[in-house]
């Protein structure tokens, strides 16, 4: 219990198996117990990975995740994203070239807003 009457409980796991193939997962609950409208709010993650040797440049690096919060501004509302990308690591030039896409979603009693993509993409370099 944190802030006078807030309890929150959190936890994840993440696993990365030597074959190239990791899972994590994560999830988190508060509760305001102050008895109003959204006093519990819910949030959830799931990732899969995969990583391998995918040509003379360096490893490959693919994935899929999705997330979800439940009551996080008001009661009955859900937010979602479901998202894939790549990193493509680039040895000779200490470098991870990247890209992804997510969609995100809300759903909120009484209005329907739209869903926004977001396609993205950068280059990360170590020197």
């Amino acid at each position: 219990t944190v802030n006078g009457g807030t309890d929150i409980l959190n936890g994840s796991a993440a696993i990365l198996f030597p074959m190239g193939l990791s899972f994590a997962v994560g999830a988190a609950e508060q509760d305001d117990e102050d008895g109003g409208a959204n006093d519990t709010e819910e949030w959830r993650y799931m990732k899969v990975g995969y990583k391998f040797k995918g040509s003379d440049m360096g490893e490959t690096r693919l994935f899929v995740d999705w997330s979800q919060n439940e009551d996080r501004d008001a009661a009955d509302e859900t937010s979602e994203y479901v998202g894939a990308g790549i990193v493509q690591i680039v040895e000779p030039l200490g470098a991870e070239v990247y890209g992804m896409y997510r969609n995100f979603s809300l759903d909120v009693a009484g209005n329907d807003p739209d869903d926004i993509s977001v396609l993205m993409g950068g280059i990360r370099v170590s020197f």
